[in-house]
């Protein structure tokens, strides 16, 4: 283990250790993690539901009690010499992504409930990281619903609204998720009016001391508009005047700036921010297109 890292504060966590890794559980988690299976925590993959195995993540509903309680458990893996290197010393990413689960709260953005984070290392070298979080019967990315709404102006509309007012809080926060797509906003149950969404994978996120830079938010939404586009394009319900990228990147951009407000709430940014809209409004000639691999 390596005693020079230090770790984000997640509230109320209680810290385990074994003779490879040390984990944090949260208070939610105390009643569906046993820290007895922390030890061979890697089992709990072969005995639940892989949904994920790549060299880089590795996904899962399983049970890490004897309770039998489904959890979503997420590990990142060491993907080499390179990756080996970085985070010699330098904590797995899973602890900034429980850590953006907290702030998302304190903002009253929905997220899936951290249970666990921890990392196991051989001496120096980061093995693995591990995130367990709270899951839900039919939980369903906005990306899916985009493909299978039969509704979908009502359908679009709402999740462009969810979409610029949770993205505009997260800024206010300082706070960029990084990969901001429309298959990391969810739902739980049947869509309806009423519905209400979250983010999740929040690997990537990243705070910001004096602000999200305005190429940041434009890349942000950019990030939706092309991943709300390509998965609205594949539902022949959808027509092409409202799954085009310039009607998105319009609508997108006026709802963000209602949003944000006048000066993105913080005083002396307006011009910042018309700066912003008129980048944003740039989009719809000259869109920044991510990869196709990059919205996935």
């Amino acid at each position: 283990m390596n005693p020079f890292l230090i770790y984000p504060d997640l509230p109320g966590s209680v810290k385990f250790r074994t003779p490879d890794g040390i984990y944090f559980i949260t208070p939610e988690g105390r009643d569906c993690v046993n820290p007895r299976l922390l030890r061979r925590i890697d089992s709990c993959f072969e005995r639940g539901v892989l949904l994920k195995d790549s060299r880089s993540t590795t996904a899962a509903l399983a049970a890490v009690s004897h309770k039998g309680t489904p959890v979503f458990l997420k590990r990142t893996n060491n993907k080499g010499l390179i990756f080996s290197l970085k985070y010699l010393f330098r904590c797995s990413r899973v602890f900034r992504a429980a850590a953006a689960a907290f702030r998302l709260e304190e903002l009253g953005i929905r997220t899936p409930r951290v249970l666990l984070a921890g990392e196991r290392r051989r001496g120096l070298i980061l093995k693995a990281g591990y995130l367990v979080t709270t899951t839900a019967p039919e939980i369903h990315s906005v990306a899916w619903l985009l493909r299978e709404t039969g509704a979908p102006e009502a359908v679009l509309e709402s999740f462009l609204t969810y979409a610029a007012e949770s993205t505009a809080r997260l800024h206010a926060g300082r706070i960029e998720h990084g990969d901001l797509k429309a298959i990391n906003f969810y739902f739980t149950g049947q869509w309806g009016p009423e519905t209400e969404y979250g983010i999740w994978d929040l690997d990537s996120v990243r705070r910001h001391r004096s602000g999200v830079p305005v190429e940041r938010i434009e890349k942000e939404l950019s990030r939706v508009v092309f991943s709300t586009h390509l998965s609205a394009e594949n539902n022949p319900c959808f027509p092409k005047s409202i799954c085009s990228t310039e009607y998105l990147a319009h609508r997108l951009t006026e709802l963000y700036i209602r949003a944000a407000g006048p000066d993105g709430g913080k005083p002396g940014e307006e011009a910042v921010l018309r700066h912003a809209v008129a980048r944003l409004e740039y989009l719809k000639i000259h869109p920044y297109k991510p990869s196709k691999t990059e919205l996935l």
